[in-house]
């Protein structure tokens, strides 16, 4: 606004050289006393456009219409992308569990042994859960990273700024470590529940 200047439009279409029954202004703008009545409004600005011109050579639009169906835009790109969170946040998941249950099988001996030495189930089971949590966080990291390089690079070729907020990052981060908590919880379950004897006997 502050590199905007206002003047008389008999001005502006003497300055034109123009008649002020011959000038064409290409752009007016309307304030309307309450937006709630915004349809209204733009219907009598229809009216009285057409009065004044008797050929409809125009076009009036609104922005409380516009920004409404932005609205409706933005809601349907966030579900679409909440989706695709989602699906990834499982399938995430179900690496991680798949990558607990391999590590617990080649430990098989070592868990066995702890628990014949005196190591409780819950021990085993926090021990677990914790390594899933860890292997989630250093992917949530890891995750971050590509983002901030992806977003420098779109915010380059479109000359956009863009930037991660660190509400963002702590979100990541949070989503990514309960993800590990939830689907560490049965590989952990299984470790904890490991029979010493049978384990110690495994080849």
């Amino acid at each position: 606004m502050n590199r905007n200047i206002f003047i008389p439009i008999t001005t502006f279409f003497t300055r034109k050289g123009e008649t002020l029954d011959r000038g064409k202004v290409s752009a007016m703008n309307a304030r309307m006393v309450d937006i709630k009545n915004h349809e209204d409004a733009v219907d009598q600005i229809r009216k009285v456009l057409y009065r004044e011109h008797g050929v409809k050579d125009y076009e009036v639009m609104s922005r409380i219409a516009n920004l409404k169906r932005n609205e409706e835009q933005n809601r349907m790109y966030d579900m679409t992308f909440m989706i695709c969170g989602i699906i990834s946040l499982i399938v995430g998941g179900i690496v991680v569990m798949n990558i607990q249950l391999a590590s617990f099988n080649e430990r098989v001996r070592e868990v066995g042994t702890r628990k014949a030495v005196g190591a409780s189930p819950a021990q085993i089971f926090g021990q677990f859960l914790a390594e899933s949590i860890l292997v989630s966080v250093f992917g949530g990291f890891l995750g971050l990273f590509v983002g901030k390089v992806f977003t420098d690079a779109i915010a380059s070729l479109t000359r956009d700024p863009a930037m991660i907020t660190p509400d963002t990052i702590v979100k990541a981060l949070v989503f990514a470590a309960g993800t590990g908590l939830v689907f560490g919880m049965y590989p952990a379950i299984r470790a904890s529940r490991l029979n010493p004897i049978e384990a110690l006997r495994t080849e």
